[in-house]
C-alpha cells in the first residue's frame, strides 16, 4: 500500500469554476479509484491462529470452567433474590 499515492489521488486540484455537483462527482470518482488501488485483489478471510500450547483439551477445560462459573453466578443471584 502506498499512503502517499492514496493521498495524492484524493487531493488532485479541481478545475476552477466547477459546479458543486461536478466537484462531488469528481471526488467520488477519485475516492473509488484510490480505494480500488489499495483494496486487496482477493477476499481476505479472518482467522485467528491459536498458540501451539492451547490444545483442544485446554480449550474444552476453559469452556467447562466458563459454563461452571455462569451456573455459579446464576445460583448466587437466585440466593440473593
Amino acid at each position: 500500500m502506498d499512503p502517499d499515492g492514496f493521498c495524492q489521488a484524493l487531493w488532485d486540484p479541481a478545475p476552477p469554476g466547477s459546479s458543486l455537483d461536478e466537484l462531488v462527482k469528481n471526488w467520488n470518482n477519485q475516492l473509488l479509484a484510490a480505494i480500488n488501488e489499495i483494496v486487496p485483489k482477493r477476499p481476505l478471510r479472518p482467522h485467528r491462529n491459536q498458540p501451539p500450547w492451547f490444545t483442544k483439551e485446554l480449550q474444552k477445560m476453559k469452556q467447562d470452567l466458563r459454563v461452571s462459573m455462569a451456573a455459579c453466578s446464576r445460583q448466587s443471584l437466585k440466593n440473593i433474590l
